[in-house]
């Protein structure tokens, strides 16, 4: 493989109802911590040839992937941003993420998580 292939992972997947969603990241080999973090979906059952859709694109390090019982989508990324499809009234984030819905998605609300006070970094949510 070539210095700088562009990789792609899948990270996390959650089901609800009869939709897969999944949080998959895109990196430079060699530099997974420049990455970018993306969620797509796709039904449960699949007809051959039909491909995901994907729901959010974002320059954010997206790490982590969950959904609520009520079906809202939540993702955390290791730079301390939390994003969620759910109705949400948070400050806007300070940090230059973009959050951009896509497809049939709900509206993505994103924020930055306040600094962790003993060290000044952002917090982990990934864990």
């Amino acid at each position: 493989m070539d210095e700088g292939e562009i990789k792609r992972e899948v990270l996390q997947v959650a089901e609800v109802d009869d939709a897969v969603y999944f949080l998959s990241i895109k990196y430079v080999e060699g530099d997974v911590a420049s990455d970018t973090g993306h969620v797509y979906v796709t039904r449960g059952q699949r007809e051959e040839g039909e491909v995901p859709v994907q729901l959010l694109a974002t320059n954010d390090s997206l790490r982590t992937l969950w959904a609520s019982p009520a079906g809202f989508l939540w993702v955390g990324s290791a730079d301390g941003s939390v994003g969620t499809t759910a109705t949400v009234r948070w400050a806007a984030p300070t940090s230059g993420v973009d959050y951009v819905g896509m497809g049939p998605s709900r509206r993505w609300s994103v924020t930055d998580l306040p600094r962790v006070g003993a060290t000044g970094l952002p917090p982990n949510v990934t864990v």
